[in-house]
C-alpha cells in the first residue's frame, strides 16, 4: 500500500472527502489479493472535485483522457458521459508511473453521506485511509458478480466470520 500512501495523505490535506473501495480496501480490510488500481468514490460536488483537482496536480496525477478533473463536478457532464460514453470511472494515472491508476467512480454507486458517516478508517502509513462499510463493500462485489469479486465477498466474509475484522 506503500504506493498509494502519498496519494492518501495528498488527498486528506487537501481535504478530499472520498472512500476507498474496490480492491484496495479488501486487502486494506485483511484480505490477501493483488491490485493493480485505486478505486475511490469521492462526493461529486464542485468543491470536492476542485480538492481533488488540486490534490491530483500536487501528487502529479492526470487525467487518462484530455478533461479537466473539475468536470466531475457537473451532474450533466457526468450523465453525458454515462449515457454516451458508457463511462463508469474517470481515470487519474501518474506522470512518474504511468500504470498507477486511480479511478474515481463518476457516479455515487451508495448513499455518500450515509457511507463515509459510517466508514472504517485505517493508517497506512502516516496516512488515515476512509475504507467504504465492509457491508457497502461486499454488495458492490456481489453486483459485480466477476470471479474475483466473488473471490473478495468470500475472503472477507471468512475474516468476519473468524473475527478478525
Amino acid at each position: 500500500m506503500t504506493a498509494y500512501e502519498k496519494i492518501f495523505d495528498t488527498l486528506n490535506r487537501h481535504g478530499v472527502r472520498y472512500l476507498v473501495v474496490g480492491g484496495v480496501a479488501v486487502v486494506l480490510y485483511g484480505a490477501q489479493r493483488i491490485t493493480f488500481d485505486l478505486d475511490i468514490v469521492i462526493k461529486l460536488n464542485a468543491e470536492n472535485t476542485a480538492r481533488l483537482a488540486k490534490a491530483a496536480e500536487e501528487a502529479g496525477l492526470i487525467p487518462r483522457v484530455p478533461v479537466k478533473i473539475e468536470q466531475l463536478g457537473d451532474e450533466n457532464i457526468r450523465k453525458r458521459w454515462i449515457e454516451e460514453k458508457g463511462v463508469v470511472v474517470f481515470s487519474l494515472v501518474t506522470r512518474a508511473i504511468p500504470t498507477r491508476v486511480v479511478d474515481i467512480f463518476v457516479y455515487e454507486p451508495f448513499d455518500f453521506e450515509k457511507a463515509y458517516k459510517e466508514r472504517t478508517d485505517v493508517k497506512v502509513g502516516d496516512a488515515v485511509v476512509p475504507l467504504v462499510p465492509r457491508e457497502i463493500l461486499l454488495r458492490l462485489k456481489k453486483e459485480v458478480a466477476r470471479t474475483k469479486d466473488l473471490a473478495d465477498v468470500e475472503a472477507i466474509e471468512k475474516l468476519m466470520k473468524d473475527g478478525l475484522i
